[in-house]
């Protein structure tokens, strides 16, 4: 994402919901100190270590 979208950072949005093993976020992306152009929530799966096993990402506001 990093070069396909130079200068755009991540931004969380809200807080983090969590349950056992999984975790839902939201987060923008776009210029920096601008609102997000894209906006999206990803929900993870944890392993016992709490490393990442899976990521699920769903995109909510993407510009046409």
């Amino acid at each position: 994402m990093q070069h396909q979208f130079p200068g755009f950072v991540f931004t969380a949005i809200g807080d983090t919901d969590a349950h056992h093993d999984h975790a839902r976020f939201r987060w923008g992306l776009g210029p920096a100190n601008e609102p997000p152009l894209v906006e999206g929530f990803d929900v993870v799966s944890l392993d016992g270590e709490g490393r990442i096993l899976t990521v699920v990402g769903f995109l909510d506001k993407v510009p046409s």
